[in-house]
């Protein structure tokens, strides 16, 4: 039997149809049988339409080897909140005026890199900006022009996420996505509060580059003190 195109009012009129032939058993058993194969057939066509939708690019393998690009995390900037507005609202920043003389700008972009086994991968990368707003000399209001201050690049880490995590004795749960946002967000602010407070780590970057290392894209950089720094996982209260 050709396949049928559903629209409302034929469902509409399919369930009305199934219940007189419950009712009365006028409709022959074949008749309903092919119409309810038909309606299974396209709900199944549109739950593989919908699932194929969420499903990031796969690379395949063909004759010239591996061909595609292999999306490592999710690429919509929707998966990701912004950290703008409540960073802004941190009360270690209040004593500067934050939203009076600086704002911040968060971008997310993608970036492309082959791994050491040939594969073309990309992922998102965050990028935070700290701008300051220009005040009038004569009046000391805000005015319309900004200066950048600093910004920083960061990148999707899920597995050390979780690992240091565990690691102090945090429990995750199963929401590891917004355990996920919440990492995100102690990094960039960490990063924030170190432009207002001198930070406990005094060893200075240097030399800055991205590498791909044991597949994964990082940031080497060299420092001029050994001292490790941490993120503090312990502001995490409880499960996220």
């Amino acid at each position: 039997m050709p396949k049928k195109n559903w629209t409302d009012e034929e469902r509409k009129a399919f369930g009305e149809k199934m219940k007189r032939a419950r009712q009365s058993a006028e409709v022959p058993e074949e008749i309903l049988n092919e119409d309810i194969q038909a309606l299974r057939k396209e709900i199944e066509e549109l739950k593989t339409r919908s699932f194929s939708q969420q499903v990031s690019q796969a690379p395949q393998v063909g004759a010239q080897g591996i061909v595609g690009t292999f999306e490592k995390y999710i690429l919509d900037p929707s998966n990701y909140p912004d950290p703008c507005e409540r960073l802004a609202k941190e009360d270690r920043l209040q004593q500067f005026a934050f939203p009076l003389n600086y704002e911040l700008q968060f971008e997310i972009s993608s970036t492309s890199y082959k791994t050491q086994d040939g594969i073309q991968t990309k992922e998102p990368k965050f990028r935070l900006q700290l701008i300051k707003i220009m005040m009038d000399e004569e009046t000391n209001e805000p005015t319309n022009k900004r200066y950048l201050i600093r910004q920083a690049v960061f990148h999707e880490d899920p597995d050390t996420a979780l690992a240091i995590a565990r690691e102090k004795g945090l429990e995750v749960g199963n929401d590891q996505k917004a355990f996920l946002n919440e990492m995100r967000y102690l990094r960039m602010r960490d990063w924030l509060f170190e432009n207002f407070y001198t930070p406990n780590n005094t060893s200075v970057k240097s030399n800055k580059k991205e590498m791909v290392i044991g597949n994964r894209l990082v940031e080497v950089y060299e420092i001029s003190s050994p001292t490790p720094s941490s993120i503090p996982f312990s502001d995490l209260k409880g499960k996220v």
